[in-house]
């Protein structure tokens, strides 16, 4: 009989075997994989009781924003990166974040956090200066 450790070990071997030419055809695959792992131990660490906290200046309200998907789209900016997420309030509206990242020793770091604003990415993309990964 097998064991359960020896059919996950299979089972995930053949997942990885199938997932390698994938990999292969796309030569950005590993910057994206370890990006979006960067994106979710960063917005980990923001998180207070689960949710990302955002001052609404024009308000002047604390909001909570809880994370829900990492959008596959990542940009590069000469040798930085946007990358996107998409939040949810308390009411189950959707909430944009563009996290603008910086390489530094063998990670990365956010330098700008666009919460709900989306006008800045689209204006450098109509100018050229952000292009698609």
């Amino acid at each position: 009989m097998m064991s359960r450790r020896t059919a996950a070990a299979g089972l995930g071997g053949a997942l990885l075997a199938g997932a390698l030419p994938a990999l292969a055809a796309d030569p950005n695959a590993t910057v994206r994989v370890r990006l979006q792992s960067f994106l979710q131990t960063h917005v980990d660490r923001l998180l207070v009781d689960g949710a990302f906290l955002w001052l609404d200046l024009p308000t002047g309200e604390v909001r909570k924003l809880y994370p829900t998907t990492a959008h596959p789209m990542i940009m590069t900016f000469g040798s930085h990166y946007v990358l996107c997420s998409e939040f949810r309030d308390s009411a189950g509206k959707p909430i944009e974040m563009d996290f603008y990242t910086a390489a530094r020793g063998n990670g990365h770091i956010v330098f700008r956090t666009e919460v709900a604003n989306r006008a800045p990415l689209m204006a450098l993309m109509d100018k050229g200066k952000v292009q698609r990964l």
